[in-house]
Protein backbone atom coordinates (compact mmCIF):
# COMPACT_ATOMS: atom_id res chain seq x y z
CA UNK A 1 0.00 0.00 0.00
CA UNK A 2 1.58 3.29 -1.16
CA UNK A 3 1.47 6.05 1.40
CA UNK A 4 -0.87 8.15 -0.44
CA UNK A 5 -3.45 5.34 -0.39
CA UNK A 6 -3.07 5.20 3.22
CA UNK A 7 -4.03 8.50 3.38
CA UNK A 8 -6.95 8.65 1.43
CA UNK A 9 -7.96 5.78 3.57
CA UNK A 10 -6.96 8.00 6.76
CA UNK A 11 -9.04 10.47 4.89
CA UNK A 12 -12.29 8.65 4.02
CA UNK A 13 -12.37 7.82 7.67
CA UNK A 14 -12.69 11.49 9.02
CA UNK A 15 -15.03 12.12 6.40
CA UNK A 16 -17.44 9.22 7.25
CA UNK A 17 -17.25 10.51 10.88
CA UNK A 18 -17.65 13.72 10.25
CA UNK A 19 -20.23 13.32 7.76
CA UNK A 20 -22.40 11.55 10.13
CA UNK A 21 -22.56 14.70 12.33
CA UNK A 22 -22.54 17.08 10.38
CA UNK A 23 -23.95 15.47 7.48
CA UNK A 24 -21.47 17.97 4.89
CA UNK A 25 -18.05 18.33 4.45
CA UNK A 26 -16.84 21.88 3.77
CA UNK A 27 -13.84 22.21 1.46
CA UNK A 28 -10.37 21.47 2.76
CA UNK A 29 -6.71 20.51 2.44
CA UNK A 30 -5.06 18.27 4.27
CA UNK A 31 -1.33 18.69 4.03
CA UNK A 32 2.06 16.53 5.43
CA UNK A 33 4.71 17.99 5.89
CA UNK A 34 8.26 16.57 5.38
CA UNK A 35 9.10 15.88 9.01
CA UNK A 36 5.30 14.13 9.24
CA UNK A 37 3.35 16.40 11.33
CA UNK A 38 0.20 16.94 9.70
CA UNK A 39 -1.99 20.27 9.46
CA UNK A 40 -5.50 21.15 8.05
CA UNK A 41 -6.32 24.36 5.88
CA UNK A 42 -9.78 25.51 5.05
CA UNK A 43 -10.69 26.19 1.88
CA UNK A 44 -12.21 29.25 1.55
CA UNK A 45 -13.58 28.91 -1.74
CA UNK A 46 -15.81 32.43 -2.19
CA UNK A 47 -12.14 32.93 -4.07
CA UNK A 48 -10.82 29.79 -5.95
CA UNK A 49 -8.05 31.33 -7.68
CA UNK A 50 -6.87 33.07 -4.33
CA UNK A 51 -7.10 30.29 -2.60
CA UNK A 52 -5.15 27.92 -5.01
CA UNK A 53 -2.24 30.28 -4.41
CA UNK A 54 -2.82 30.67 -1.07
CA UNK A 55 -2.20 27.07 -0.87
CA UNK A 56 0.58 26.71 -3.47
CA UNK A 57 2.44 29.31 -0.62
CA UNK A 58 1.65 27.05 2.05
CA UNK A 59 2.99 23.94 0.93
CA UNK A 60 6.31 26.01 -0.12
CA UNK A 61 6.47 27.72 3.11
CA UNK A 62 5.97 24.48 5.18
CA UNK A 63 7.72 21.65 3.41
CA UNK A 64 4.60 20.09 1.99
CA UNK A 65 5.30 16.11 0.42
CA UNK A 66 1.54 15.35 0.50
CA UNK A 67 -1.29 17.23 0.37
CA UNK A 68 -5.36 16.31 -0.29
CA UNK A 69 -7.71 18.64 -1.28
CA UNK A 70 -11.53 17.13 -0.07
CA UNK A 71 -14.86 18.54 -0.96
CA UNK A 72 -18.58 17.87 -2.15
CA UNK A 73 -18.75 17.62 -5.92
CA UNK A 74 -20.95 16.22 -8.86
CA UNK A 75 -19.64 13.43 -10.99
CA UNK A 76 -21.11 11.21 -13.59
CA UNK A 77 -20.07 7.81 -14.84
CA UNK A 78 -20.40 7.11 -18.51
CA UNK A 79 -19.84 3.67 -18.89
CA UNK A 80 -20.89 3.09 -22.61
CA UNK A 81 -20.35 5.18 -25.44
CA UNK A 82 -24.02 6.56 -25.53
CA UNK A 83 -23.26 7.64 -21.82
CA UNK A 84 -20.30 9.29 -23.26
CA UNK A 85 -21.78 11.14 -25.84
CA UNK A 86 -24.95 12.22 -23.77
CA UNK A 87 -22.49 13.66 -21.04
CA UNK A 88 -20.04 15.07 -23.78
CA UNK A 89 -23.25 16.69 -25.25
CA UNK A 90 -24.10 18.22 -21.69
CA UNK A 91 -21.27 19.41 -20.62
CA UNK A 92 -20.57 21.05 -24.03
CA UNK A 93 -24.39 23.50 -23.67
CA UNK A 94 -23.53 23.64 -20.33
CA UNK A 95 -19.93 25.64 -19.96
CA UNK A 96 -18.82 22.35 -18.54
CA UNK A 97 -20.76 22.12 -15.88
CA UNK A 98 -22.69 18.96 -14.66
CA UNK A 99 -25.36 20.82 -12.42
CA UNK A 100 -28.84 19.51 -13.74
CA UNK A 101 -27.54 16.76 -15.36
CA UNK A 102 -29.93 13.86 -14.78
CA UNK A 103 -27.41 11.39 -14.42
CA UNK A 104 -24.95 12.96 -12.04
CA UNK A 105 -24.01 11.58 -8.53
CA UNK A 106 -23.16 13.25 -5.78
CA UNK A 107 -20.19 12.49 -3.57
CA UNK A 108 -17.20 13.59 -1.38
CA UNK A 109 -14.11 13.53 -3.47
CA UNK A 110 -10.57 12.99 -2.66
CA UNK A 111 -7.81 14.42 -4.39
CA UNK A 112 -4.21 13.22 -3.18
CA UNK A 113 -0.95 14.09 -4.40
CA UNK A 114 2.94 13.73 -3.50
CA UNK A 115 5.93 15.41 -3.77
CA UNK A 116 7.06 13.22 -6.45
CA UNK A 117 4.30 13.99 -8.99
CA UNK A 118 1.99 10.51 -7.70
CA UNK A 119 -1.83 11.23 -7.51
CA UNK A 120 -4.46 9.60 -5.87
CA UNK A 121 -8.27 9.94 -6.17
CA UNK A 122 -11.15 8.47 -4.23
CA UNK A 123 -14.80 9.39 -3.79
CA UNK A 124 -17.59 8.01 -1.70
CA UNK A 125 -21.39 8.49 -2.86
CA UNK A 126 -23.68 10.60 -0.71
CA UNK A 127 -26.91 8.73 -0.22
CA UNK A 128 -30.10 11.16 0.16
CA UNK A 129 -32.45 7.95 0.28
CA UNK A 130 -33.51 7.99 3.70
CA UNK A 131 -33.63 10.66 6.71
CA UNK A 132 -30.26 11.29 6.74
CA UNK A 133 -27.93 11.11 4.09
CA UNK A 134 -24.96 8.76 4.26
CA UNK A 135 -21.96 7.81 2.05
CA UNK A 136 -21.24 4.80 0.41
CA UNK A 137 -17.91 3.01 0.40
CA UNK A 138 -14.31 4.88 -0.60
CA UNK A 139 -14.06 4.24 -4.54
CA UNK A 140 -10.53 4.85 -5.51
CA UNK A 141 -9.32 5.56 -8.59
CA UNK A 142 -6.05 3.99 -9.04
CA UNK A 143 -5.10 4.56 -12.56
CA UNK A 144 -6.39 8.56 -13.10
CA UNK A 145 -5.80 9.39 -16.78
CA UNK A 146 -5.91 13.21 -16.68
CA UNK A 147 -6.53 15.44 -13.83
CA UNK A 148 -6.62 19.47 -13.93
CA UNK A 149 -7.78 22.38 -12.53
CA UNK A 150 -6.66 25.11 -10.06
CA UNK A 151 -6.27 22.48 -7.34
CA UNK A 152 -3.71 20.32 -8.90
CA UNK A 153 -0.47 20.62 -9.03
CA UNK A 154 0.06 22.04 -5.31
CA UNK A 155 3.38 21.37 -4.07
CA UNK A 156 6.27 23.62 -5.49
CA UNK A 157 7.40 22.03 -8.43
CA UNK A 158 4.71 19.80 -9.66
CA UNK A 159 2.35 20.73 -11.69
CA UNK A 160 1.15 24.30 -12.77
CA UNK A 161 3.30 26.95 -12.32
CA UNK A 162 2.66 29.47 -9.25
Amino acid sequence: MTTLHRLVEFASDFIEQHFAKAGEIKPLFHCVKRNGDHFVVPALINDKDGMSHAIRAICEKYDVTQVMFIDEAWRAEANTPEDMRELEAWLDTHDGHLEGFPKRIECVVISAEDENGQMLSGARQIRRDGDKATLGPLEIDWQPTHSEGRFVGLIPGRGKAN
